[in-house]
Formats: C-alpha cells, structure tokens, sequence
C-alpha cells in the first residue's frame, strides 16, 4: 500500500480510506498486505477519478457495482455523472455572480475617479 501510495502520489490514508469500505475486499494478500496488481491499480485510479468530481465513497460503491452489471445499467451510470455535471455547473454559475460582482465593482471605482 505505501509502495503505491508512493508510486502514484496517492495520499496512504485514502488507499486507506478505500480500503476501509471495503472496495479492496477482493485484493490478493501476502503476508496480510494486499497485492495491487494491474486491475486493482486501474480501479483505484478509476475510484479517485470519481471521488475527484465529487462523488461520496456510496457514490463510488454504486457507480462500481452498475458497471460490473454492465450495459443495462449505462443509463444509471450516465445519469449520475450528469447529476454531478450538474451540481458542478451550479458551483460555476454561482462564481460568475461573484465575478459580476467584482466587476460592477471595479467600474463604480474607475467611474467615480473619472469625476474627480
């Protein structure tokens, strides 16, 4: 786990965390530590992917077991990414009034110096 950790600038306590509920439960172990092998560290970037964008670890745990149903649930999978697609449009939408703001700010400034 620290090899990893290391190898791929992934911090130990989310492998950890991960490892906590349970999505590594499947891994090969030696010696009591777990063996990533290609697929393992393929998922693990995968699940860091998703938690990148926002996704809960049961928002992982659900989007992981729709793929492995496979095609029939595309709809379900392709849903939730919308959904937090969405969430982020709103997080920009509401930077874009603050931008306005500063700039409504920045013209009252230059407007009241071109009074003096």
């Amino acid at each position: 786990m620290e090899e990893v950790s290391s190898t791929y600038s992934v911090p130990i306590e989310t492998i950890k965390k991960f490892e906590k509920e349970g999505f590594f439960d499947d891994m090969k172990e030696m010696d009591g530590k777990k063996i990533f092998e290609d697929q393992d560290l393929k998922k693990l970037s995968f699940m860091l992917t998703l938690q990148s964008i926002g996704f809960s670890m049961l928002e992982i745990r659900t989007f992981l077991d729709y793929m492995i149903q496979g095609e029939a649930t595309m709809d379900l999978r392709i849903n939730m990414l919308k959904k937090q697609r969405n969430i982020w449009l709103e997080k920009v939408h509401a930077n874009y009034k603050f931008i306005d703001t500063i700039d409504y700010l920045i013209y009252q400034i230059k407007k009241k110096e071109e009074e003096i």
